[in-house]
């Protein structure tokens, strides 16, 4: 460059690289600023499928429950992030906490399609409807578990009871005392990955009473003739506090027909 060139024009590129440079290091720092300073959440362990009756379905509504849940053909989906589209006030709300197969397959939103989870007289066009459904729902949301049974109000035999614990579609029932209670909601304790699972289908009484985990105590037949004085108070605090979560359906009867302390 020729030494008779203005100072300013010999420093003008400098300058230019520098203001440059600041500009940059400006636009990083301030979108680093922009980010939060906690680190990001590892990925949550999902959830452990279950089973839910149709009944025990309806709370997960997103007003009686923060999340939302939909069944579509006995599978249940978690649709919570999507609560813009099934929350309270939404345009699909009403389907939340229920069976949405019928619904969604006519494109209902008439309350008699709605709670009526009957597909078996959809037509062709209705049935590609909902499996179209179906798949938009298993790309995008979780499976929660799936429909099982509405238990039958009745007696049953210890025999009977080997079907509900939750290996099959039935309910999870379960024996205090003689009295057969649907545990299905507390699935998360006695389904078949819940800490209880092995009361489920069973006489759990003498377990309770001895607060033993121990799966010799659920095996038949249960006897609590023995029990002492403290165990019989355990087991009737644990049958005051469940039969205020879980219905009682029935008697556990004995193979002649007849119930246990004749209580049917």
């Amino acid at each position: 460059m020729n030494e008779d060139t203005p100072l300013l024009q010999q420093i003008l590129p400098l300058i230019l690289g520098i203001a440059s440079a600041l500009l940059l290091w400006y636009i990083f720092m301030g979108n680093e600023a922009a980010k939060p300073e906690t680190p990001p959440k590892e990925e949550e362990e999902e959830e452990p499928k279950r089973g839910f009756t149709i009944e025990g379905l309806k709370i997960y509504d997103g007003i009686q429950n923060d999340r939302i849940f939909i069944a579509l053909k006995g599978i249940v989906y978690d649709v919570t992030k999507g609560k813009d589209f099934y929350g309270p006030g939404s345009s699909y709300h009403v389907f939340a906490g229920r069976d949405a197969s019928r619904g969604l397959g006519k494109m209902s939103l008439d309350i008699k399609d709605v709670d009526n989870a009957d597909i078996s007289d959809l037509s062709l066009s209705e049935l590609d409807a909902l499996q179209n459904w179906i798949d938009k729902f298993a790309s995008k949301y979780r499976i929660a578990g799936h429909i099982v049974d509405e238990p039958e109000q009745r007696d049953y035999t210890i025999a009977e009871l080997a079907d509900y614990d939750g290996s099959t579609t039935k309910p999870l029932l379960m024996v205090m005392r003689g009295s057969i209670y649907n545990v299905t909601n507390g699935w998360s304790f006695y389904g078949p990955q819940g800490g209880y699972s092995f009361l489920a289908g069973h006489d759990a009484s003498r377990a309770l009473a001895k607060m033993s985990l121990e799966k010799e105590m659920v095996l038949d037949p249960v006897n609590i003739d023995d029990l002492n004085e403290t165990e019989n108070q355990t087991l009737d605090d644990w049958i005051a506090k469940l039969s205020l979560k879980y219905p009682k359906v029935g008697n556990l009867k004995v193979d002649d027909g007849t119930c246990k302390k004749n209580d049917c």
